[in-house]
């Protein structure tokens, strides 16, 4: 009776902590976040309210399964089943296809849909709970129409972009954006007397990499140091790409005649 009502809230508010991501965050303006008490007041308006809610979920689909099967162990054992074949499934899907083919912001509207799916499966036959599910279904089905589309590129990316922006002294802008599936890059373009004079990198609204000169001083020295103790160095391996700074330095040295590159991130070598 309980469950297609839990199912539609869930639902809706999936919806919600996506749709209030930046007012959550706006108390803390343009900082970085990580202090761990920090973490913990973003996160838990955030992810607490599905999360609690999908375990209570799978505590009603136990009692309901209950009432159709023999024992308690039984019912237990299908229930851990089901539910651990779930959470293998999800991940091999979750990483293999919704972030690769529909991105952050069209996955959560997709696992918004699974639970009002789940609600429609599971509404009440009985009149108890027939009007408040009817009203929880309703509240779901508006929120689905109205979904924030784009919110992620107009909205939260420009959290991170204005971050970066002050901290460079506004003299920066956004020339690449792409979601990856380990990662979002934000590629910054520093320009000077009107020209490209460096270009930064930020993967998860943290800056990794740069081609400004303190960053190409040091990455260049990975390459350096090990050709200064053995300087008839043939092939080299790079592991991490970035920018290319550290393969600049790699092309420069003229006794390598083979590179190989490993990074764990196909969408920052593609970029």
């Amino acid at each position: 009776r309980f469950a297609p009502l839990i199912a539609f809230v869930t639902g809706l508010l999936c919806i919600g902590s996506y749709t209030g991501f930046p007012l959550v965050i706006k108390p803390f303006g343009l900082s970085i976040i990580e202090n761990p008490i920090e973490i913990l007041q973003i996160g838990m308006p955030l992810m607490f309210p599905v999360s609690f809610l999908s375990g209570v979920l799978f505590i009603l689909i136990g009692a309901a399964l209950h009432d159709h099967l023999t024992s308690e162990i039984e019912t237990t054992g299908i229930l851990t089943f089901a539910n651990t074949t779930g959470a293998a499934l999800g991940s091999l899907i979750g990483g293999f296809l919704l972030l690769p083919v529909f991105g952050m912001e069209g996955s959560f509207f997709l696992i918004s849909l699974l639970y009002g799916g789940l609600g429609i499966l599971l509404f009440p036959k009985s009149d108890g709970l027939r009007w408040i599910t009817y009203v929880s279904a309703g509240a779901f089905v508006l929120s689905a129409a109205f979904f924030p589309f784009e919110s992620m590129e107009k909205r939260l990316l420009k959290i991170p972009e204005q971050r970066w922006l002050a901290e460079m002294g506004g003299t920066a802008e956004v020339t690449a954006i792409r979601e990856g599936l380990t990662e979002t890059i934000i590629y910054f373009e520093t320009r000077t007397l009107g020209k490209p004079a460096s270009h930064s990198m930020l993967t998860n609204a943290y800056s990794m990499s740069g081609t400004r000169y303190q960053s190409r001083r040091y990455m260049k020295l990975y390459v350096y140091w090990p050709i200064a103790v053995h300087p008839n160095l043939k092939r080299a391996l790079l592991i991490g790409y970035g920018a290319g700074n550290t393969a600049k330095a790699l092309t420069d040295s003229k006794s390598i005649e083979s590179i190989d590159v490993v990074d764990t991130s196909r969408d920052i070598l593609e970029m």
